[in-house]
């Protein structure tokens, strides 16, 4: 075939890419239209050609446009250790795109596996680690590196007590009585001496003293406030809020015993037809899922990175007035 056969060759690999390019889009084009590449004959090139601006909403060209950027940077990485910066594309992104996003990410990084290529995904984003984590890029993947610190500081008995709390000789207890609110005082000091932690920590009203202590450090701009004991302080004195706005002493008593967790205690006071400040809502992102660790994964930072947005700082001031 002489020249021919590299020709040949260019051309196979050619069709290749262009299939490759077809299907990927394909599968994540949400829009009526079909989109596919085509050859520029005035360039001699493969171009994709999106459909104008008032047919596809923003959010499908931006993820198509996104996607295409990806498969590009796929088929030109040559080397053994390949590295790909992506900007805060995430940050506005819906579930269902992110999830595809995630997918298209971990997909390319075991295919590079597959011809011994490492490959270094770098996300630069605003949104919280965990949100990532939720979905399906697999935690031991993921590096987190904060490019600015928050100084804070963890108290270790107050992780403990988290890492412990599943454990049968307290969970009922520190679930009820340490973790939400309750107009009773329990002492189990002699269970917490047996697990390491301060034996006046089980006194649960010594428990929630120190917590406001946190709290007072943190709404007098200290740095050395521990986050989780904010998550604490939020959360049981958004419950004691709600407690006390209950008129009837039997619907109290269901409040406490009945309803679990502190989003199914709001709602609880909505059917009563109390009138819930939206702030109690909002500031689940505070209280909501940060009092159970994840493996070794870092919870407190991201609470402390939440907690120095002044409109979060002033929620929270404004609940413990």
């Amino acid at each position: 075939m002489g020249a021919n056969f590299k020709k040949a060759i260019n051309y196979s690999c050619y069709l290749e890419d262009k299939a490759y390019y077809e299907n990927t889009i394909a599968s994540f084009n949400t829009t009526r239209h079909r989109i596919r590449p085509s050859v520029d004959k005035k360039y001699n090139r493969l171009i994709v050609e999106w459909p104008k601006a008032h047919e596809i909403s923003n959010g499908q060209r931006d993820v198509l446009s996104f996607i295409t950027l990806l498969m590009k940077a796929k088929r030109n990485f040559r080397k053994t250790n390949c590295i790909l910066v992506i900007d805060e594309i995430f940050d506005y992104l819906d579930d269902a795109n992110l999830i595809s996003f995630q997918y298209f990410i971990t997909t390319m990084i075991e295919e590079m596996k597959e011809v011994n290529k490492n490959f270094f995904p770098i996300l630069m984003t605003h949104l919280d680690p965990f949100y990532f984590n939720h979905f399906c890029f697999n935690r031991h993947k993921i590096k987190v590196v904060y490019l600015k610190d928050m100084p804070f500081s963890s108290n270790p008995n107050i992780a403990k007590l988290i890492r412990n709390r599943e454990d049968s000789r307290i969970q009922t207890n520190v679930d009820t009585y340490f973790f939400h609110f309750h107009p009773t005082a329990i002492d189990i000091s002699t269970d917490f001496t047996n697990l390491g932690l301060p034996p006046n920590w089980g006194v649960s009203t010594r428990f929630h003293q120190v917590i406001r202590g946190e709290i007072t450090k943190y709404l007098n701009d200290q740095t050395d406030y521990d986050p989780l004991a904010i998550c604490f302080g939020v959360r049981t004195r958004i419950e004691e809020l709600l407690y006390a706005m209950i008129p009837e002493q039997d619907k109290r008593d269901k409040f406490i015993n009945d309803e679990h967790g502190t989003k199914k205690k709001l709602e609880y006071c909505e059917t009563l037809g109390l009138n819930v400040p939206e702030s109690y809502y909002l500031l689940g992102i505070i209280y909501n899922d940060r009092l159970h660790f994840k493996g070794n994964a870092d919870i407190a930072r991201p609470v402390a990175i939440k907690l120095e947005n002044m409109t979060i700082k002033k929620m929270i001031r404004d609940i413990f007035k």
